[in-house]
């Protein structure tokens, strides 16, 4: 009774560590990540000072002979765009004497429509000389397909005696390009995933590959940002963010491999993937005071920084980002219970702010929105560089590892059991029916079990009357003493007589 009791608890305990397996996977896990007053709100900054535009003598109708070239990454019917502008000034231009051209106004504008998005630049273009023009938001053109567009600029010559003329094109002081033609995309319908805050798993991997207090990550954070004031600010994060798009290189890794590397060994090999970016990112930003997320989607990972928890913390963040910048661009966030935070992923966009990989603009909207395009699940991981102590009740190793001896000893468990109950059946006389506690006898033809005093005869098998005990032994002499056989005397033949004589 002791030994099937034995066998049914293992055996519960057995289907309970495949319960509690399978729970460990699809239950909710979530590490505390940061408490309430770790959240810290960046202050709101304002943007470079560009230069006047100097003072010109007159006019002249001519054109600049520049090129000007732009980066995005889509155009979407209605969203539009986002692009990065750079203005080259060829050496050697034969069509003028001077080459120096001061630009004033850079545009976009969409032939079909005329509509023209703007920004004053203000920058000197020597001649064979390449500059940024920073960023310019483009709303989309109402139509998807190939679409023209060209670009039109207002500048200034600057001539030997370092005076200045204005350039002029047509009926106005906007100077066109020669048009071209660009893809606009459809926006997608909002998709839905699940969002998880500090899942266990992410969380303890992020989180031990960052130090707090790192040397090499504190130096290097002051040495972007020193430049931006001592008090923590949205310019200072901005800052982070164009230090890893410029200065870093992405590695795609090779298929089926997946390796982390601490934001320390990325500032050394200066080369890394997405959670490498994003690691980086968010310890730089920890380490000037500010509080920082990595964003895990299907096949991406992506830094966010809090920025607060009111609309209006929201609003004031975007207005330092569009003054860092010098353009009214859309910013792209996550919302939850702690409050907003702003995504910074370079490889996504050229800006904080920017949208992140993954994801796409929705479409039906009056202003504007974004959505993950191919996710079932959106992980937020708070970057603390503190990971807890392992609670195994969460562990799927620890249940496996649990079921695998609980299965093992169950089975000995089992055998055993079936042994011991399969001899005990054994031990029951064939004739009648009674166990049998000693002695069985066996009869060597059925193999039937048997009491001795139930054999036919004291000695057949009652049930197929084969014999089982053999006749007793003559009886054993038991005087140690030697018998000595005395031998017969032989028995002499005696010849009969002879015939009488006739």
């Amino acid at each position: 009774m002791m030994k099937k009791l034995a066998v049914l608890i293992l055996g519960i305990l057995f289907i309970m560590s495949i319960i509690g397996g399978i729970w460990s996977m699809t239950v909710d896990q979530p590490r505390a990540g940061f408490s309430e007053g770790d959240y810290t709100r960046p202050a709101a900054s304002g943007g470079f000072n560009i230069e006047d535009i100097p003072s010109y003598t007159n006019s002249e109708h001519d054109s600049p002979d520049l090129n000007i070239e732009f980066l995005l990454s889509h155009f979407y019917k209605e969203y539009g765009s986002v692009i990065s502008l750079k203005v080259t000034n060829p050496r050697g231009n034969i069509h003028r004497d001077n080459e120096d051209i001061f630009l004033t106004d850079i545009a976009f504008e969409w032939v079909d429509t005329g509509e023209r998005y703007s920004k004053h630049v203000n920058v000197l273009v020597e001649d064979g000389e390449t500059v940024e023009l920073g960023l310019l938001n483009v709303d989309g053109p109402g139509i998807s397909g190939e679409i023209e567009y060209r670009f039109l600029v207002q500048a200034l010559e600057r001539q030997s005696d370092n005076t200045y003329i204005k350039l002029v094109g047509g009926d106005d002081d906007w100077m066109p390009f020669t048009p071209g033609y660009i893809s606009v995309l459809d926006e997608i319908d909002e998709m839905e995933y699940d969002y998880e805050i500090n899942y266990y798993h992410y969380y303890d991997k992020t989180n031990e590959l960052v130090t707090p207090d790192s040397p090499s990550i504190i130096y290097r954070a002051r040495l972007e940002t020193e430049q931006l004031g001592s008090v923590y600010k949205i310019s200072k994060v901005a800052a982070i963010f164009d230090y890893a798009n410029e200065d870093l290189t992405y590695v795609l890794e090779p298929e089926g491999e997946d390796e982390w590397q601490r934001p320390e060994e990325l500032l050394s090999t200066m080369e890394g993937d997405c959670e490498d970016y994003s690691l980086l990112i968010a310890a730089m930003v920890n380490a000037i005071g500010g509080t920082s997320r990595m964003y895990l989607i299907e096949g991406h990972a992506f830094a966010a920084i809090y920025v607060g928890d009111t609309i209006r913390d929201l609003e004031s963040a975007e207005d330092s980002i569009n003054a860092y910048y010098n353009a009214d661009l859309k910013i792209h966030y996550l919302e939850d219970e702690t409050g907003y935070w702003i995504v910074a992923d370079p490889l996504g966009s050229f800006y904080f702010g920017g949208a992140p990989v993954g994801s796409a603009p929705i479409s039906g909207n009056d202003g504007w929105d974004w959505t993950f395009d191919d996710t079932d699940v959106v992980h937020a991981i708070d970057i603390t560089g503190v990971v807890p102590e392992i609670v195994v009740w969460y562990n799927i190793i620890f249940w496996m590892f649990l079921m695998f001896i609980t299965g093992i000893i169950l089975i000995f468990a089992s055998t055993y059991s079936s042994k011991k109950e399969s001899v005990a059946s054994d031990m029951v006389c064939s004739q009648c029916n009674m166990e049998i506690n000693e002695n069985p006898m066996t009869c060597p033809n059925c193999n039937a079990r048997l009491h001795i005093s139930c054999l036919n005869a004291g000695r057949y098998c009652p049930i197929c009357g084969t014999m089982i005990l053999a006749p007793p032994p003559p009886p054993i002499d038991l005087d140690p003493t030697p018998v000595h056989q005395v031998s017969p005397p032989p028995v002499r033949q005696i010849p009969p007589p002879p015939p009488p004589d006739e």
